[in-house]
């Protein structure tokens, strides 16, 4: 089978992908890829397309994700107020 050879799956990780596994990431999706380093080619694991496309356009970095998710867990608005001030925006 093609996923077996490209991606060096075993027979049973192989069949957990035909079962419809579900997104190691979101765990609320049917994985519908097989998530792998670019730099390795080592299979990381089954995500569903959303995550995967997500991961893709963090370049895989985790650095860059790090960054992320301190973005959207800080809740506060304190950097674009100190913008809209730099810009003399500021009410």
């Amino acid at each position: 089978m093609r996923l077996s050879n490209t991606y060096g799956l075993t027979d049973e990780q192989l069949g957990a992908y035909q079962a419809g596994v579900i997104c190691h990431l979101c765990q609320s999706r049917k994985a519908t890829e097989v998530d792998h380093c670019h730099e390795t080619g080592k299979t990381r694991g089954f995500l569903c397309r959303n995550c995967n496309v997500g991961l893709g356009y963090f370049k895989d970095d985790p650095e860059h994700l790090a960054r992320a998710i301190h973005y959207l867990q800080r809740g506060d608005t304190t950097r674009m107020r100190e913008i809209q001030t730099q810009l003399g925006l500021a009410a």
